[in-house]
């Protein structure tokens, strides 16, 4: 699998760097509400249900993958996917609460290395403009185009294990990420985040569970 050129650069120009406590932070649904804007969107144009709000559909997108709801409209899937690429429409999506304030925090105790999402490469230019407008500066990893939206989990797990030890760790929302670096036996750091302890069993019970950023935020620094 062709991991991208900004992993390779990334791995290199950490090798001559003493190996220290260095994690990887995804974007979309753990650092920026994601599912909140495509919750924005579709609800105008296919009122969901009162149990169905941005909370919910951020939990089971980061279960599982799927859409709550408008996954099974075909004409919300298309409108839904129109955005997946779209610079605009990620510009303008929402922080989570408490990102901010963690990520300084982490950032200041120097344990951030870089971000890692599966985003495309031709996001990069908008995203480094989001990220860097907002949070601490750091190297930014994009999926490479030659990587399908369906392998965005294998590829992240290959990306933290490529980089190991340099980057020994991940922050990301992604149960099915978390679940297959679980089964590469990954000796990194695995926090999964947004999701409660009874929506994900971990293999070797080294898995952290957060919520909340304050509550992520604490874990790591304590």
């Amino acid at each position: 699998m062709h991991l991208g050129k900004a992993v390779y650069a990334l791995k290199q120009n950490l090798e001559p760097l003493k190996i220290g406590r260095r994690l990887a932070c995804d974007l979309d649904d753990t650092s920026i509400d994601t599912s909140g804007g495509f919750y924005d969107l579709l609800s105008v144009h296919f009122i969901p249900p009162p149990e169905v709000n941005k909370e919910t559909v951020r939990r089971q997108y980061g279960i599982d993958g799927t859409i709550t709801f408008w996954g099974d409209i075909p004409e919300a899937r298309v409108l839904a996917y129109s955005k997946v690429n779209d610079d605009e429409f990620h510009l303008n999506l929402d922080v989570l609460p408490g990102a901010i304030e963690g990520l300084k925090r982490l950032s200041a105790a120097e344990l951030l290395g870089c971000y890692a999402t599966a985003r495309l490469e031709s996001l990069a230019d908008s995203t480094s403009d989001y990220v860097n407008s907002r949070f601490p500066s750091l190297p930014i990893i994009h999926r490479s185009t030659k990587v399908q939206f369906s392998d965005s989990a294998e590829w992240k797990t290959q990306v933290l294990l490529h980089l190991f030890p340099h980057i020994n760790g991940i922050i990301d929302n992604d149960a099915r990420t978390i679940r297959k670096l679980e089964e590469a036996d990954y000796k990194g750091e695995l926090f999964l985040f947004g999701l409660r302890p009874q929506d994900y069993q971990s293999l070797n019970g080294k898995v952290q569970i957060c919520e909340t950023w304050p509550e992520l935020t604490e874990i790591i620094l304590s």
